[in-house]
């Protein structure tokens, strides 16, 4: 229809700004979102269509007593930011079931970030690409998992199929897991969890747990331990330097603020304080940290660590800064956690759900009309109506100064 407004794709959103990045980096990422737009599309259909076809012949059978010192899984696929975020309510398992074995099946780019968490007895991951060994992979991990006969399955993940149907084929003694009406993801739960649209993600994982352990009390964030050495190598000076993370993982690129505005924020910090700013993220993500860097106003004084910290080195860099400046994503979680104060910036998803608490936080959410437009019913799938990213491109650069201003002169 004539004038009628065309929906773009997080891909489409991101991309169409001519000049913005290096080309094989912009390539790369390009690459990236395009396989994660199929791997959703692809749990949608057919994932959709494999649980409605096993629930046909699956009879579900009434739990026994839970036995003591049960064999527990725990399936979290999706974000390290998550893993972090549902701590506690894994914590509360531990404590309350003290099991034989504690196992969480997540991906292999989350594997390092719970082994340093210390609570699992082993973790099982798989590749998410190329899809062929993912999905092998996979079979390899529930077919161990079904021999060693999990007695308890809490599937952490909201409502996608894929570990639904993992949790058909695990077959568990008793499966936990989300639910909702629009979302069909078979009848393999004994336990059916809701999933509200306006607690924080922290509540939900707890009210979660606490479908199957009512007397379940309150726990706090588990976090990977420090490596202070690394403080000494780089020569920064506790609560004396600033962290930054530009990035965001490419399974949602499109959280990211723009490039330019970080810049221009740099730009502001260099020009008041002579304090280190320190950029992280991956190895994939360190050249788009070094173009930050180039084109600031001291680069000697920015500190890439791009793909040069290992999780404990991380934890230890973040948790030792004035603040943290980011992007909703796993760092700014674990910034949190490490009761760090942090400036975040919130568009396509609602700080309401994961944003970080606390007075000593500053979020930055323009709460347009169209905004949040990702939520977990749909896949967090990014179906932008403007065209462009709005809800991030009204945070400007100048107001988030004017935020951290007396931070910055604080440490300078």
């Amino acid at each position: 229809m004539h004038g009628a407004r065309t929906r773009r794709t997080a891909y489409d959103v991101r991309y169409h700004a001519p000049g913005e990045g290096e080309p094989e980096q912009l390539f790369l990422e390009q690459t990236q979102v395009k396989y994660y737009a199929f791997l959703r599309e692809l749990d949608n259909k057919l994932g959709e269509f494999l649980c409605s076809f096993c629930s046909l012949c699956y009879r579900k059978k009434t739990p026994g007593p839970v036995p003591a010192r049960p064999k527990v899984l725990i399936v979290k696929f999706w974000g390290m930011g998550s893993i972090l975020l549902s701590s506690p309510a894994i914590a509360l398992i531990k404590e309350h079931y003290q099991p034989s074995e504690l196992i969480i099946l997540t991906l292999e780019q989350n594997r390092d970030f719970c082994q340093s968490l210390g609570i699992f007895t082993k973790v099982l991951s798989c590749r998410l690409s190329p899809l062929p060994v993912f999905v092998m992979q996979l079979l390899k991990n529930v077919l161990y998992l079904r021999r060693l006969k999990i007695d308890l399955l809490f599937d952490f993940e909201f409502f996608t199929h894929f570990s639904a149907l993992t949790t058909f084929f695990i077959k568990a003694k008793m499966n936990i897991g989300f639910y909702a009406r629009e979302n069909r993801r078979g009848n393999f739960y004994h336990v059916h969890v809701p999933f509200n649209s306006y607690w924080h993600i922290t509540d939900t994982y707890l009210n979660f747990v606490k479908k199957v352990i009512p007397d379940a009390g309150s726990s706090s964030f588990i976090v990977p331990e420090h490596d202070p050495d690394i403080l000494n190598k780089l020569r920064l000076n506790e609560k004396r330097y600033i962290v930054v993370n530009p990035n965001s993982e490419p399974i949602a690129l499109e959280r990211r603020w723009p490039k330019e505005n970080f810049i221009a924020l740099i730009w502001s910090i260099q020009s008041a304080s002579k304090a280190p700013v320190v950029l992280i993220g991956s190895k994939r993500e360190a050249p788009y940290n070094e173009e930050i860097a180039r084109q600031s106003l001291r680069p000697e004084g920015i500190i890439n660590l791009g793909g040069k910290t290992n999780i404990r080195e991380l934890t230890s860099v973040i948790g030792s800064a004035a603040f943290f400046i980011s992007n909703d994503s796993g760092p700014l979680h674990l910034a949190c956690a490490l009761s760090v104060p942090t400036v975040s910036f919130f568009g396509f998803e609602t700080p309401v759900i994961y944003g970080p608490k606390g007075s000593e936080h500053i979020k930055f959410f323009k709460n347009i009309d169209c905004s949040p437009c990702m939520n977990v019913h749909h896949a967090k799938t990014v179906n932008c109506v403007r065209g462009k990213a709005e809800c991030l491109l009204h945070i400007t650069p100048e107001e988030v100064w004017t935020a951290i201003e007396p931070m910055v002169k604080i440490i300078s």
